[in-house]
């Protein structure tokens, strides 16, 4: 009876343990801020960046650095990171083809959901578009800014909402781009590494074609020298006109054209 008496303390003490040290645990801090003025600020970014387009965005980015973009913003009471804005502004022109135009005066503040944790807020604001989806139902996208602990923007981004179909259809598209992708690629490698065998029989006949001129001089040499050494001829007319016949034979068996070469004058050599 003693022993199960002191197992039961035992654990008694070990849970009362464990409950204190729970209740010593820090609660996470959220920044603070003011949610009417962090939807103001939210709404307001939508409407300037859903006023623009794209030939608008690519001119502030020719003419504005970021740092002289965040002055003129705040004299719009807007407190953002000028490369945030363009980031976040490019991201809504990538998604207008799908979502369509958007009504930013009819945004109301029930479609701004706010989020906070210790270094950041974050505002989305839901957007509805004259784009339809494959169901024939208008587009709808979140607009997510993430704002510091001064409510100065750092991260703009639009995302549409699509259907289960939807991304399922485009993770097949996007899976058949990159496996086709591949299979080119491979493919071009195989018909490089098929090509290297006649990349040697057309070295091998550039290279005879370089030296046939010298060969066929030799040739012809050659011969002249035979016929030199095993014919005795008492004068240079006979010699001249066996020589003339030499040339004239070898160019008709290498397929030359027979006459083409004229005897001026024979050197003997010693």
């Amino acid at each position: 009876m003693k022993k199960n008496l002191r197992k039961v303390l035992l654990v008694l003490c070990v849970l009362s343990m464990i409950f204190s040290l729970s209740a010593c645990g820090k609660e996470v801090e959220t920044v603070g801020y003011d949610p009417e003025e962090v939807k103001s600020v939210a709404k307001t970014l939508t409407d300037v960046i859903a006023s623009m387009d794209a030939g608008t965005i690519a001119r502030l980015q020719n003419e504005y650095e970021p740092a002289d973009l965040e002055t003129s913003l705040k004299y719009m009471g807007l407190s953002v990171d000028g490369e945030a804005f363009f980031a976040a502004a490019e991201s809504w022109q990538n998604a207008t083809e799908e979502l369509g135009n958007v009504d930013t005066q009819a945004i109301r503040d029930e479609d701004v959901t706010i989020v906070a944790d210790d270094d950041s807020v974050t505002a989305t604001v839901t957007v509805t578009g004259a784009g339809v989806d494959s169901k024939g139902q208008p587009r709808v996208a979140d607009v997510e800014y993430i704002f510091d602990s001064r409510i100065k923007l750092t991260s703009g981004v639009t995302n549409i909402r699509r259907s289960l179909a939807e991304n399922m259809q485009n993770a097949g598209l996007n899976t058949l781009l990159g496996m086709g992708t591949v299979f080119v690629v491979l493919i071009l490698i195989a018909l490089v590494i098929y090509c290297f065998k006649y990349i040697a029989v057309v070295e091998k006949s550039l290279k005879d074609r370089k030296n046939a001129p010298r060969e066929r001089a030799e040739a012809v040499d050659n011969a002249l020298g035979q016929i030199v050494e095993t014919e005795q001829l008492s004068n240079d007319t006979q010699l001249i006109a066996v020589i003339a016949a030499a040339i004239a034979a070898y160019e008709e068996e290498n397929g030359g054209q027979a006459g083409g070469y004229v005897v001026r004058s024979i050197k003997r050599v010693r």
